[in-house]
């Protein structure tokens, strides 16, 4: 398949990855590393210790070969070493406005890495900032199109996976990344569902965060989020 490149040791894959990437971190997790690459797209490496992803079977990993949607970044190409998964590409979301891996992950590595630490003051000063850019109108309208693009999903029987903690906004768009685990299955009938439980949840988290005494409450952000944390999952 074209949309996969092989190699004969990790040490040529390492020497091949270590020339596409960039220095630029998208962030680190249980699963692996993300990187932005010099052909803007974004990298992820496998670890070595995680079995499950390493021993799926490439031919059966939907990539965007298969099927390319606006709102699900599949893989474009898979790096495979030895029959096993060691790490892919996949289209690159500049920014996270709903701050979920951003607060949850980004700030909690940094700080036990000793890489950069910030004052409580500035963390809220951050989360403020990007609370207010987001624009309510653009996020009812990025909502009806990941809708529709998972009917799409539900009606190629693909089940979404581990959405929670892979559904980004970059301001215009919903994005679900990290979707290597999507799977053909009978019983994707459930992924309209998994969609609204995961938005409504991001939207309760920021709820969480207007109502924090650090956020200027007199802006009344806190009332406009729980009225659309009603309307925007209504459905029609």
């Amino acid at each position: 398949m074209d949309n996969i490149k092989e190699f004969k040791s990790k040490s040529s894959f390492e020497y091949y990855i270590n020339k596409k990437i960039t220095k630029n971190s998208l962030g680190s997790g249980t699963e692996g590393d993300c990187y932005i690459g010099k052909n803007n797209l974004a990298y992820k490496i496998i670890k070595d210790d995680n079995l499950i992803l390493t021993q799926y079977d490439p031919d059966k990993i939907i990539t965007e070969k298969d099927l390319k949607l606006d709102s699900f970044y599949f893989p474009i190409e898979l790096f495979i070493v030895n029959n096993k998964v060691v790490g892919y590409t996949s289209r690159l979301v500049k920014k996270d406005l709903f701050l979920n891996n951003y607060i949850n992950n980004s700030f909690r590595f940094r700080v036990d890495d000793n890489y950069i630490t910030y004052s409580k003051e500035a963390q809220h000063e951050m989360i403020e900032k990007a609370l207010f850019e987001i624009d309510f109108e653009k996020l009812k309208s990025a909502y009806a199109k990941i809708y529709n693009d998972t009917i799409i999903l539900t009606n190629n029987n693909i089940k979404i996976i581990d959405l929670l903690n892979n559904l980004l906004f970059d301001g215009t768009n919903l994005i679900a990344i990290d979707t290597l685990n999507y799977m053909k299955s009978q019983n994707s009938s459930g992924n309209i569902k998994i969609l609204e439980l995961t938005l409504k949840e991001q939207l309760d988290n920021l709820y969480g965060l207007a109502y924090n005494d650090h956020i200027n409450s007199d802006k009344k952000m806190y009332s406009y989020l729980n009225k659309m944390n009603k309307k925007i999952l209504k459905r029609k």
